[in-house]
């Protein structure tokens, strides 16, 4: 229960009552005791502790993990036995389909640390660090929405300390996903075009993309949908209901077709995945920038500029029509303006995105070039280059400082729809410099960093992670029965390794089985792999490269065993495990 003074909440109160009053029975009781007192009352959420009945929705999705988890079971009892005995009495497409769903070998391939020497290993950090911002920023936020804290005033000082702009401007985590997806897609369709003198298979690009994608987040969605409700409950679990579930009733079909981001936010099934609707449509189109730049490079360089610049004008453009902020500052939350739909109108629409995905196909080419000449910045360049990307990416999160806290005044209009304009692409420039470098030897300490081992298996996992992170965070916060305190470190530590956690079962599930049989049944010996022995089992390794965008992450080492090829975890996502770099990314 609310009670507040105009619409600004006072203090917020639960309160046990029989079955037998309604809601409005409260709500009426409530107005009667606070009416002398200038208060008006307003309830929140009414919780029924009394069991339901399952429906015909949740009987059809349990029947269908059942199935699916018995058929994981066999696969990996298969898999054991014939590791053990070295048994393989069962032979044929019916050996292959089976192991394909093994958790023991597909488990290995997620955790594996092996890679090639063609391998962008400073993409795996990039990618890991990019989706732990993303989930940091959804910590705040998430603590802060609808949920009392007993430390209130913390929140407007952190907000107010310059240090916290690395999170109130997280949103250009989103573009580092989507330049990541840009530039993977370019190199490995390049390296395509160029093996097979200008031509690629169609279909395989676009069917591919969709198959590495959709399971798991048809298998999310339906968990969720039918689920969610009955795992916990509290007087701010109904939140979860209204933005991530409610909606799945009736337009689940947007998601599978990614065109949800098009529609309405309150008619957005999982709202968090307008990010993989942006990234699909502009893989899309990405073969009309692409193909131009093996064609003709200088005019494939001028078309992908002037996509940028339409993208930056497009920006203005829907700033000035539909007077947006844009980017939120402190004046706006003080003083929001009426009827302004800044998500649904410019922050989820592909022409306001499109700029750092083009950023990220014109370094794919260079990327491209640089590998095939093997290219190296002099020294006076490399430090150049290091201290301009450092500036730019450092002015786009602290620059507009002094228009964030919660009594600043308000941004020029002018100074807004510039720095709307333009920030996501310098960001993004900031970004390429640093792959450009590293994959150029010119990282030094920050790309053996970024190059740990450990963060190929994690980044692997940063698709499965990014679908169920917006789940587990309200899991937590928004069944809350008692006051909170700001955040601390342990709150943020724990997500974040529950969220890798659930991340790896969804990759069991969703992904790796789905993407060995596409290998093994659709697109079979379309490579020419080098063979090895490996634990009794031929292997082939296949040339690829890890693909980073916020779901498509894979390793740069794809193997195929004699029971059906399974490529290197989460990144089997296309040629020659080249599929992961037309892909994806992911957002705040």
């Amino acid at each position: 229960m609310s009670s507040g003074l105009g619409q600004a909440s006072l203090f917020e109160i639960g309160l046990c009552i029989p079955s037998t009053c309604s809601s409005s029975d409260l709500r009426a009781s409530l107005d009667e005791t606070v009416k002398n007192y200038s208060l008006a009352s307003n309830v929140l959420s009414c919780d029924d502790a009394s069991h339901k009945a399952l429906s015909p929705a949740e009987i059809g999705v349990t029947i269908m993990f059942a199935i699916i988890g018995l058929y994981l079971l066999a696969g990996t009892v298969l898999d054991i036995y014939q590791r053990i005995s070295c048994n393989k009495q069962l032979q044929g497409n019916t050996r292959k389909i089976l192991i394909a769903g093994s958790i023991l070998t597909n488990g290995e391939r997620i955790l594996s640390t092996k890679t090639r020497k063609d391998n962008i290993g400073c993409l795996n950090g990039i990618r890991f660090i990019t989706m732990t911002w993303v989930v940091l920023g959804h910590v705040y936020s998430f603590k802060l929405i609808s949920i009392p804290a007993v430390n209130p005033i913390s929140y407007i000082e952190m907000v107010n300390d310059w240090k916290f702009m690395a999170i109130v401007n997280a949103v250009v985590s989103v573009d580092t996903f989507f330049f990541l997806s840009g530039l993977l897609v370019t190199y490995l369709l390049l390296k395509e075009l160029d093996r097979n003198k200008g031509r690629f298979n169609i279909f395989r690009f676009y069917f591919h993309r969709y198959i590495r994608l959709t399971p798991a987040l048809a298998l999310l969605i339906a968990f969720t949908t039918v689920y969610m409700s009955r795992l916990r409950s509290g007087p701010y679990y109904f939140n979860l209901h209204q933005f991530l579930t409610k909606a799945c009733e009736d337009y689940w079909w947007r998601n599978l077709l990614y065109i949800n981001n098009l529609f309405k936010q309150e008619e957005m099934c999982a709202a968090h995945t307008w990010y993989m609707a942006n990234d699909m449509q502009m893989y899309i189109i990405s073969p009309l920038f692409i193909f131009p730049l093996f064609m003709w490079p200088v005019w494939g360089v001028c078309l992908a500029v002037v996509g940028t610049a339409l993208s930056a004008l497009a920006t203005v453009l829907v700033m000035k029509t539909y007077d947006l902020p844009g980017t939120t500052t402190g004046y706006d939350v003080m003083h929001p303006l009426p009827n302004t739909n800044n998500f649904d109108l410019f922050y989820v629409k592909p022409w306001m995105r499109l700029g750092p995905y083009l950023i990220g196909i014109l370094t794919g080419y260079l990327l491209h070039r640089m590998k095939k000449t093997g290219f190296r910045f002099p020294k006076g360049t490399a430090v150049w280059g290091w201290a301009m990307a450092t500036a730019c990416n450092l002015a786009v999160l602290y620059g507009i400082y002094g228009y964030m806290p919660l009594d600043s005044p308000q941004m020029p209009r002018d100074l807004q729809l510039t720095y709307n304009a333009l920030f996501r692409i310098a960001w993004a420039c900031g970004v390429a410099w640093v792959v450009l470098a590293c994959a150029a030897g010119s990282g030094g300490s920050i790309d053996a960093l970024l190059s740990w081992k450990a963060f190929i298996p994690l980044g692997r996992l940063t698709y499965s992670a990014y679908l169920t992170h917006v789940y587990i965070l309200p899991w937590f916060w928004w069944s809350t029965k008692t006051s909170i305190t700001a955040l601390q470190v342990i709150d943020f530590l724990a997500t974040v390794i529950i969220i890798h956690a659930t991340a790896f079962i969804l990759t069991l599930i969703g992904e790796s089985p789905i993407l060995v049989l596409e290998k093994t049944f659709l697109f079979p010996g379309e490579s020419k792999p080098a063979t090895t022995k490996q634990n009794g089992a031929e292997t082939v390794h296949e040339e690829g490269v890890t693909e980073a965008g916020i779901g498509n992450e894979g390793s740069v080492d794809a193997e195929v065993h004699e029971k059906g090829l399974v490529k290197d975890g989460m990144d089997n996502k296309g040629y020659v495990d080249e599929d992961r770099g037309k892909t994806n990314g992911f957002p705040t």
